[in-house]
């Protein structure tokens, strides 16, 4: 799902903002992150999370742990909005089954007992 981004985030990078990566960087920028440093510092987060990375001392440990510990963050508030889409979701289809299918079934009812 992509979210676009209202500025100053839509100028930060030509990449999409992905629903995670969107929120990660409203915290970094609420860090105080200057907007020009973004693209930078995602750069940095993806050179600590790929696993492919030879040399991951590049960034600093500390650092690496404060960016780790943000992607944590923005993994979790997007994780938080799916579930709730989700529990949305299931409470439609309760409430549609709920409140559709007494009617429905009320329905077949009187037909087989008024007969052919």
């Amino acid at each position: 799902m992509l979210i676009t981004c209202s500025p100053p985030y839509d100028k930060v990078a030509d990449r999409p903002r992905w629903l995670g990566l969107a929120e990660y960087t409203q915290l970094l920028l609420a860090a105080g992150v200057p907007a020009e440093r973004i693209d930078a510092t995602l750069a940095a987060l993806d050179h600590v999370l790929d696993p492919a990375t030879p040399d991951a001392a590049l960034v600093d440990p500390a650092v690496a742990a404060q960016l780790l510990a943000g992607h944590q963050l923005a993994y979790l508030v997007a994780y938080e909005q799916v579930l709730l889409l989700v529990a949305l979701v299931c409470l439609v289809g309760s409430l549609l089954a709920w409140f559709g299918l007494p009617y429905e079934l009320k329905a077949i009812y009187l037909a087989e007992e008024s007969g052919p």
